[in-house]
Formats: C-alpha cells, structure tokens, sequence
C-alpha cells in the first residue's frame, strides 16, 4: 500500500506543476480574470492526500527527492488543493 501512495503522490506533483504552469500561463495572457482560488486536485489515494497535506506523515519516506515535494509546497501557499 506504501508504494501505490508514493506513485500517486509522485504523479500528484507532476499533475501539480502542470496545473500551476496552465494557470500562470493563462494568467500571463490576459484573456480572462484571474482568480486566486486553490486548483482543486483530485486523488483517490487518502495516504497520498495526507502526504500533501501534513508534513510529519512523510517520516518513513525519506528518500522522496525534493522536487516531489512540490505538491505540499502548492497545497502549504494555497495553490493546490487536493480533494478525494
């Protein structure tokens, strides 16, 4: 079960950067308002969630490189938020 939720939250931050690099771009455009909403992520993975969203829950995961850490970076300044 630990590694389905290491694979979810790795493609969580790939899906993460994606998302945040759409919104920049499309606000760079100009072309429509932008908000300041959180881009609401979905995962089915609840250990996965709870790897974004609380810090102390990646103890046993330590060789997580730092660029998947992205995902909780976004969901800490309120750019992601992730939702089952």
């Amino acid at each position: 079960a630990q590694h389905a939720a290491e694979a979810e939250y790795i493609a969580a931050a790939e899906a993460a950067k994606e998302a945040v690099w759409i919104r920049k771009f499309i606000d760079e455009l100009g072309v429509v308002p932008s908000n300041n909403y959180p881009i609401e992520m979905n995962c089915d993975n609840t250990a996965a969630i709870s790897m974004a969203k609380e810090p102390g829950i990646m103890k046993g995961s330590r060789h997580f490189q730092r660029k998947f850490h992205y995902v909780r970076e976004c969901v800490e300044t309120g750019e992601i938020e992730m939702v089952k």
